[in-house]
């Protein structure tokens, strides 16, 4: 787990701390719990931080999604059971089919880079061998990163 944690936290390590991290700043209920997220520095946020704003992930402009995604996969690896910002995650990331995607879903997976969708793949190998998480979610996550490497391949 030492090397997976390394292999995330440097699959991640170009991503700069996102400027603006939702588009719904001025929006109470959709925008607040990512707004919150605003000028936080991954390294200080636990699991304490996303409860309760774990629907952030669905609001996060696809910047700020990229940089606090290693963050929530950190969590998963390190908290020893089920966390609802992982399953949360899970859920957003619960596309295996292309004509699931929206246009937000396509541009958001198309910023993820190889070596962050392959961090992705190994942190789902690791999540479904402790399985705190459904094994039908997990899979469906697993086809949408290969869905999303296949379209980031055939864009160039």
């Amino acid at each position: 787990m030492v090397s997976l944690l390394a292999d995330i936290k440097s699959a991640f390590a170009h991503r700069p701390m996102p400027t603006v991290v939702t588009a719904y700043e001025d929006d109470p209920v959709d925008g607040a719990d990512a707004a919150w997220f605003r000028g936080k520095r991954v390294e200080s946020l636990g699991a304490a931080d996303w409860r309760g704003r774990e629907t952030a992930l669905f609001f996060f402009t696809n910047e700020a999604f990229c940089y606090y995604l290693q963050n929530v996969m950190i969590i998963g690896l390190n908290e020893k059971s089920g966390v609802d910002v992982v399953g949360t995650l899970l859920a957003r990331l619960d596309r295996p089919k292309l004509s699931y995607w929206h246009q937000t879903d396509a541009a958001l997976f198309s910023t993820l880079q190889a070596a962050e969708l392959a961090a992705m793949r190994d942190w789902l190998i690791q999540l479904s061998e402790v399985g705190q998480y459904d094994d039908d979610l997990v899979s469906n996550v697993e086809r949408t990163l290969i869905l999303a490497e296949e379209q980031n391949r055939a864009a160039g």
